[in-house]
């Protein structure tokens, strides 16, 4: 069984500097025991990619790419070439753009079925199991066949801790952005996010008896707007 580990460079909330994302770590816990796991990681050169190696990891590739090239390309073509049976990532970063768009654009780009937010993982054959966090607690057993990519939720068993030795051990490959296509990262306009509805207290809740329908539009766009949901 091949596994593959997206690692991402995590930014560290104190400190501000690079160091290994949490998500992304807690991804490699998973996949140790499940078959022959590497690492992979798109960007710019950044020493703390390494420090992965030391959470377990035996392997890693460093896909070296320019500070503001998209991952997405050289990720596909490499992951395409390998035919690796499981691919796991952090469900986003840590510390930087967050978008956790990356994996959902990979699986498409892949063409592979996806599973979003696993907190524990087993494989029988081509089959692999997925234990699946739900909001409030919940949780839901899923099975799907191999090959597939798969997101790890905050909930799934914590880290190895870090170990000197073994980051030593593990092997690091490096490979220039050369032969590998290099798109310019894409930037869209800033957007502020909207405000989550919540339930009004009985003060603030307003009844219209019979509106007509112009009444009631005016009622809920001037409330939505209220609610910063509208403009």
């Amino acid at each position: 069984m091949k596994i593959t580990v997206l690692l991402s460079r995590g930014i560290h909330p104190v400190s501000g500097r690079a160091c290994p994302a949490t998500l992304d770590a807690q991804a490699i816990s998973l996949a140790l025991g499940l078959g022959v796991v590497e690492g992979l990681h798109a960007g710019a050169a950044e020493a703390a990619i390494a420090d992965y190696l030391g959470h377990g990891l035996p392997a890693l590739t460093h896909l070296v790419l320019p500070e503001t090239a998209d991952p997405l390309p050289a990720l596909t073509g490499h992951l395409r070439a390998a035919r690796q049976d499981l691919i796991l990532a952090g469900r986003q970063s840590q510390g930087g753009e967050e978008t956790g768009l990356l994996p959902y654009r990979l699986a498409q780009a892949l063409d592979l079925p996806m599973v979003a937010d696993a907190v524990g993982l087993a494989i029988e054959g081509d089959v692999l199991t997925v234990d699946q966090a739900l909001p409030r607690g919940a949780r839901r057993r899923l099975r799907l066949k191999l090959p597939c990519l798969v997101t790890v939720h905050p909930a799934a068993p914590p880290p190895l801790p870090f170990a000197l030795g073994q980051r030593r051990r593990g092997r690091l490959a490096r490979l220039e952005a050369e032969g590998m296509p290099v798109v310019p990262l894409e930037e869209v306009p800033y957007r502020p996010r909207p405000k989550l509805m919540v339930a009004a207290q009985a003060a603030e809740r307003r009844l219209m008896l019979h509106p007509s329908p112009a009444e009631a539009a005016t009622a809920i766009l001037d409330h939505l707007r209220g609610l910063g949901l509208r403009r």
